[in-house]
């Protein structure tokens, strides 16, 4: 079980041991759903189980022959640096080839701004995630060099970029916010409340090493 004071190194190993069971069960499930005809499906599907002590839930798009799991937990505001203290956090679980391959926590800051930016209009977290597997389930992960043992992280989905960064030491992969696509064409203005946007905005896509120092440093505040 994931505790608040655990630091995230402590967290990821307990995600670790968590991830294998909930793949598990999500390849037991698509193995039972493949057997049934997809005309009697419906296009989305969701199951929760509680492993580890920890809530975790599996959305399901047989139409798709496609799904994704996710961990809740909690982290100490002063474990997890302090930055926006909307917890609990949501754990992406990857898989590859049948077995499990990374994990991508969110704040859910960043489902947040998901929401807002797509105009969704949705008020359940859970809504949120499985409209995020649904569009967006289909990431390319980029990290660009900072500073020590950082790396900004910039994810390309379908809709836009999630951003945030990545710990080397114990692999602690972690989401920000998110932003459209629209948002970084030429000519968009940022929201003049907007830090993050202005600093991305400024910049277009085209992030070089200067300019993802001070992302980061707006980031870390």
């Amino acid at each position: 079980m994931i505790l608040p004071n655990m630091t995230r190194t402590e967290v990821m190993e307990q995600l670790s041991k968590i991830a294998p069971q909930l793949l598990q069960k999500g390849f037991a499930k698509m193995g039972y759903l493949n057997k049934k005809p997809l005309r009697k499906l419906p296009k989305k599907m969701r199951s929760k189980y509680t492993i580890e002590g920890q809530e975790t839930i599996v959305y399901y798009f047989p139409h798709l022959t496609g799904w994704s799991a996710w961990i809740k937990f909690r982290m100490d505001a002063e474990v997890a640096g302090k930055i926006w203290k909307d917890y609990p956090m949501y754990a992406l679980v990857e898989w590859v080839n049948g077995s499990f391959a990374d994990i991508i926590i969110h704040r859910k800051h960043s489902l947040d701004r998901y929401n807002q930016r797509l105009h969704l209009g949705l008020s359940n977290v859970y809504d949120i995630l499985e409209e995020m597997s649904y569009s967006d389930c289909q990431r390319v992960y980029n990290f660009k060099e900072v500073e020590g043992d950082l790396r900004f992280l910039i994810a390309n989905s379908p809709n836009g970029l999630f951003l945030g960064f990545f710990d080397r030491n114990n692999s602690y992969k972690e989401v920000y916010t998110f932003i459209t696509d629209q948002m970084v064409k030429d000519g968009q203005k940022p929201e003049p409340t907007d830090d993050l946007m202005e600093a991305i905005a400024n910049h277009e896509k085209k992030l070089g090493r200067g300019s993802i120092i001070d992302v980061l440093q707006i980031l870390t505040k």
